[in-house]
């Protein structure tokens, strides 16, 4: 009967770890947002930054790869006059407007796209 509950235990043992080998496999391949949909697909717009006037930093957390900054850039584009480049390391993205915007206007847009509100200033 011992052998018995130590076969099962092992056995339970040896699925957890096949599981874990999968997702980690997914990790290592599409970034840590591999689970929630692999590498983001879509075409950020190019710009030229001069035609907007405003620019302004932007705080943001629960980005951790470089596909959570391209979801940023890709929220923040959608919208009309703004563009975005987003930088997971530091926690930021730089936003460039050709109107002016409030913390009202960004903080939807990122919360919509999954991540935390921090803070906004011009710069």
């Amino acid at each position: 009967m011992e052998n018995l509950s130590t076969i099962i235990i092992c056995a339970l043992i040896a699925v957890l770890c096949v599981i874990g080998g999968f997702s980690f496999k997914k990790r290592l391949k599409n970034g840590c947002c591999g689970g929630g949909g692999g590498e983001v697909k879509e075409e950020k717009k190019k710009i030229d930054k001069e035609q907007y006037p405003y620019h302004y930093e932007v705080g943001i957390e629960g980005m951790s790869c470089h596909n959570c900054s391209d979801r940023i850039e890709l929220a923040v584009g959608k919208e009309d006059g703004l563009y975005a480049e987003a930088d997971w390391r530091k926690k930021k993205a730089m936003i460039w407007a050709d109107h002016k915007i409030t913390e009202g206007d960004i903080r939807p847009i990122i919360t919509r796209a999954g991540y935390k509100f921090v803070s906004i200033k011009a710069v």
